[in-house]
């Protein structure tokens, strides 16, 4: 195929994959509970305080993630101001990028660009992938670093000069998200036992890309333990990494994890059970274009059960995940179709394909749109903590806040600009203060006699309501 068809194709997927990652990215939510509004909270604190190599939440030293991701909001902030899209636009790039890259990735494998094309179509359509992408957050960063290392390292293959671009897309993913940038590596392995590839091993231009692998890691890690020492390392590894793997922090179990899954990555989830039966049924290993689907799915089903083995799971986790089985996907699919004799049935393959591909991109816009309806109330907790926010700024007296009957406050926090919130026992401040109280607790429970008389209300949404306090 030409360069300039390539290019069309490119610019066709860019466009087609752009539309739900940036559709109304920066007015679809505030900044949601839990990391996304404390990540924009730890950027504001940064930019407050021109540091942006150790950085603070509400005025605390913070050390749960690198920093490079806070270097990419500042450089979208300089160009757009901060704002909601600002701070997310680099996460939604990069979710652009990796579709770009997993369409490059299976179109080099198969030297198919119909499989390039659905692979990167399908990715599009994934919308947990999508909703992951639209907010502040590392998981699609690393995952794009994670992405870019093994293309390079296919690239590779057939031009060793390739390899030495490895070290330093592995450094960048641990710059963006810790260990988790390293996963490229054992993907590279899988492709690499797959394909029967192992002169990379003793390739100068790899090993040269180690090293520099080092040079864009370690600078930051080493500054960071020279002047925090263990105070660094223990939440940042210990805690972050070691604890969470070993014990259950938040998150859900695994069955609902993998219902999420499930539910939230359609039609991808159930492609890939449809291509496993069709693996399954076909597989040869005198076929070498079984290679593709094998390699990318096992270096799916890797990812899912590297997670699944954590005592805390999250399922934005498990986002390094899609683009692999958005890979197996596409080349088993269209491994499938072409062999079949039928050019009726191969239309209808393709029809009903394309409506599942359709269906996945609307729930890439649902999701964007940030309800998730039956799966997650935080979009209503935000909503109306932001609300709450707004009201507080206007009106810094009084000046005690209390939550009765929820922990989660981080949007609240971000956008009242850090004033503290106490779960003390309200009542028993005889001062004025505001009162935020959830709905499903109203609902339950009434203010006690001598807050209902003190007690006036100033906001109410279906997720909170707030309520100012008279003094006793």
């Amino acid at each position: 195929m030409s360069s300039f068809k390539k290019a069309v194709i490119a610019g066709g997927l860019f466009l087609v994959a752009a539309l739900p990652f940036v559709w109304h990215l920066g007015s679809a939510s505030p900044f949601l509970d839990y990391d996304e509004a404390t990540y924009a909270r730890v950027f504001t604190e940064a930019v407050h305080s021109g540091n942006f190599l150790s950085f603070t939440y509400l005025g605390n030293h913070w050390f749960e993630k690198p920093p490079l991701y806070f270097w990419l909001m500042a450089g979208s902030a300089k160009v757009f101001g901060i704002s909601e899209f600002a701070l997310r636009f680099p996460s939604a790039l990069l979710g652009i990028l990796c579709v770009l890259l997993t369409a490059a990735l299976a179109l080099r494998l198969s030297k198919d660009v119909r499989a390039g094309a659905l692979a990167g179509l399908l990715l599009a359509a994934t919308g947990e992938f999508v909703y992951a992408a639209r907010q502040v957050r590392m998981d699609i960063p690393v995952t794009a670093a994670i992405l870019a290392a093994v293309y390079v390292f296919v690239r590779g293959w057939d031009d060793d000069r390739w390899y030495a671009v490895i070290g330093p897309l592995v450094g960048l993913g641990v710059l963006m998200k810790s260990v988790i940038g390293f996963l490229a590596f054992p993907i590279m392995l899988i492709f690499a036992a797959v394909y029967r590839r192992w002169k990379w091993l003793k390739d100068k231009y790899f090993w040269l890309g180690m090293a520099v692998m080092a040079l864009v890691a370690a600078p930051w890690h080493i500054y960071e333990s020279l002047k925090f020492g263990m105070q660094f390392w223990g939440p940042y590894f210990g805690y972050h990494i070691l604890y969470r793997f070993t014990h259950t922090i938040t998150g859900n179990s695994l069955g609902t994890t993998l219902w999420y899954i499930f539910v939230l990555a359609e039609p991808l989830v159930l492609l890939s059970a449809i291509g496993l039966v069709l693996l399954w049924d076909g597989y040869t290993t005198q076929d070498t274009r079984y290679r593709l689907p094998v390699a990318a799915g096992l270096s799916a089903l890797f990812i899912l059960v590297l997670f699944a083995c954590s005592q805390t799971k999250l399922i934005y986790y498990f986002e390094p995940m899609y683009p692999f089985a958005a890979i197996f996907v596409a080349a088993v699919v269209l491994m499938f179709t072409d062999r079949l004799s039928s050019t009726a049935v191969r239309r209808i393959s393709y029809g009903c394909l394309a409506l599942l591909i359709a269906t996945g991109i609307a729930g890439s816009f649902w999701q964007g749109a940030g309800e998730r309806i039956g799966f997650s109330t935080e979009y209503y907790y935000t909503v109306d903590e932001y609300h709450i926010a707004t009201y507080l700024a206007d009106h810094p007296l009084p000046q005690a806040i209390y939550a009765l009957g929820w922990d989660f406050w981080e949007t609240l926090r971000y956008y009242d600009q850090g004033r503290p919130i106490d779960v003390a026992p309200a009542q028993s401040d005889p001062h004025g203060f505001f009162l935020i109280v959830p709905g499903q607790v109203l609902s339950q429970y009434s203010l006690s006699p001598e807050l209902q008389k003190r007690a006036h209300l100033r906001y109410q949404g279906p997720a909170l309501s707030l309520f100012e306090v008279d003094p006793a």
